[in-house]
Order: C-alpha cells, then sequence, then structure tokens
C-alpha cells in the first residue's frame, strides 16, 4: 500500500474521535446547520469556528508536506493550483454540501473513489487537464444527489415529514 494512503487512514482514525465524542465536535456538526440557533444556545461560535479553521491549517499543512515529496519540482506560484475540484468532489463523498451532516467514512470513500477516477482518466492517455475536468464534472451530480439524499431523509423520519401534523 501506498504511504499516502496509510496516512490518510491515520488521520481519518485520529480525526473520527474528535468529531465524534467530545463536545467540539458535537458544537461543529450543530454550527454546520444553521450557527444563529447555535449562538442563541449559549455557545461561543468563534471558538468552535477558529478551533476548525486551526484543525483545517494542520491537515493542510500535512497534505502540502505529502505533496512536495509526491512531486518533487516545487515552485510557489503554480505548486497546488486547480486542486479545489479534487477537495471538493472528495469531501462530497461524505460531507452534506449544506452542512451539519456528514462522516469520516464517507469522506475516505470518496477520496478513494476519485483516485480511482484519476487513476482511470491516466490509463486512458488523457491530458492532464483533462483530469481536472473529469473530476469537476462529479461535483454537480455529487451536489444534487446529496440534496436529494438529505430531503429523502428528512420526508422518512418519524414525526418530521413535511407537512405532517402533530397529534392531538
Amino acid at each position: 500500500m501506498p504511504n499516502p494512503f496509510l496516512i490518510l487512514l491515520a488521520v481519518a482514525a485520529c480525526m473520527a474521535v474528535p468529531l465524534h465524542r467530545p463536545v467540539f465536535g458535537r458544537y461543529l456538526y450543530a454550527m454546520g446547520r444553521n450557527d444563529g440557533a447555535v449562538r442563541h444556545g449559549g455557545i461561543n461560535v468563534s471558538a468552535v469556528v477558529a478551533g476548525a479553521y486551526v484543525v483545517a491549517g494542520g491537515l493542510g499543512g500535512l497534505s502540502t508536506v505529502l505533496l512536495v515529496l509526491y512531486t518533487s519540482p516545487v515552485s510557489p506560484g503554480s505548486s497546488g493550483n486547480a486542486y479545489e475540484p479534487c477537495a471538493i468532489a472528495a469531501a462530497l463523498g461524505g460531507c452534506s454540501p449544506c452542512g451539519g451532516e456528514g462522516g469520516i467514512p464517507g469522506i475516505v470513500l470518496g477520496t478513494v473513489l476519485l483516485q480511482t477516477l484519476q487513476n482511470l482518466v491516466n490509463i486512458l492517455g488523457s491530458l492532464f487537464s483533462h483530469n481536472f475536468a473529469a473530476i469537476s464534472t462529479v461535483i454537480p451530480p455529487g451536489i444534487l444527489a446529496g440534496q436529494g439524499f438529505a430531503v429523502r431523509h428528512e420526508a422518512q423520519a418519524p414525526g418530521r415529514a413535511l407537512g405532517a401534523a402533530a397529534a392531538p
């Protein structure tokens, strides 16, 4: 197995615990849905946001080190350009674009499927720019599917169906 994949599994295991066990993870999920309600609930929103940025910055630094180790010649102006669609497509595997839902296993699966798509494009002999075009075509159907699943999930939830009347 490649070392970056093992690092992905280690980071996923390390991040699953803080997102589901302590209060910080629960606040983070709650803020994804409605930060105004969380603010009115007495939670310090700015501290939770700052903590999320610190964690994201650390993970971004780790991914930068892995990218530099993978591609030897690095220049500050060109390295990392056009990787935003890759990050969005991988995150859509396990997170709702609206926020408040998601999990680590879905993100890992989305990342694995994204890498499989990239390998397929490379095997077909396409240009490097076609790789990003193929990834970018995955994003809109992923967003639509995520919204469709969210609507269906809310309609199937007991007592939360649209138009359901309260029992007398």
